[in-house]
């Protein structure tokens, strides 16, 4: 790798893949390791940090018309970031010139290949998922009981090819690895929509 020292007020301009930029922001060093589409990972004083850029959104789908066998739309995927196959819910970008719950209705399309629209969403407003961050995710549930999963044809992002979804139980998504999908959960709670 190429190491590129300058010193420079803005990190907006840095646009690198496979070069390492080193800023300094007043006190605190910057060095620019890795630029993609979607994802910075930068060493900050030290601490390697992926900051995503743009805002998102999280929808959960769910089915709670039988009260005994209530259950949630699980993805797995590929994310080499966390070691390999992950299970999570219908995540993505906001496209420029795009609405949120535009968003919403497309990723779960394209995640899912279940068809919903904009009146069976329920806002459930929006969250920072890095303290540290700007980023904001749009948090959306929706009731999917009367849906059908269709053909999974993803964005064409690394990881998306070979992903499964499948109707899991919700007694299950205490254990997945997903503080997003739990917000929502807990959201629809306060809404009187109990999952659990």
């Amino acid at each position: 790798m190429t190491k590129i020292a300058s010193k420079l007020r803005a990190i907006g301009s840095m646009a690198y893949a496979n070069k390492i930029v080193s800023i300094v922001k007043g006190e605190v060093e910057i060095k620019l390791l890795w630029q993609g589409d979607y994802m910075k990972v930068a060493l900050i004083d030290g601490w390697y940090t992926a900051c995503v850029q743009g805002n998102g959104v999280c929808v959960l789908l769910y089915d709670i018309s039988d009260p005994d066998n209530k259950k949630f739309i699980l993805r797995e995927e590929t994310n080499p970031a966390h070691g390999g196959v992950v299970k999570t819910s219908l995540t993505g970008m906001i496209d420029e010139g795009e609405q949120p719950i535009e968003t919403a209705v497309r990723e779960v399309k394209e995640e899912s290949g279940i068809t919903i629209t904009e009146k069976d969403i329920i806002r459930l407003g929006w969250v920072h998922p890095d303290k540290g961050g700007t980023k904001k995710v749009f948090l959306f549930a929706a009731d999917a009981s009367e849906k059908e999963i269709g053909e999974i044809k993803g964005d064409g992002t690394k990881g998306e090819d070979g992903a499964v979804v499948t109707w899991a139980n919700m007694e299950f998504m205490p254990y997945v690895n997903e503080p997003l999908m739990l917000a929502i959960a807990a959201k629809l709670k306060l809404q009187g929509i109990d999952l659990f």
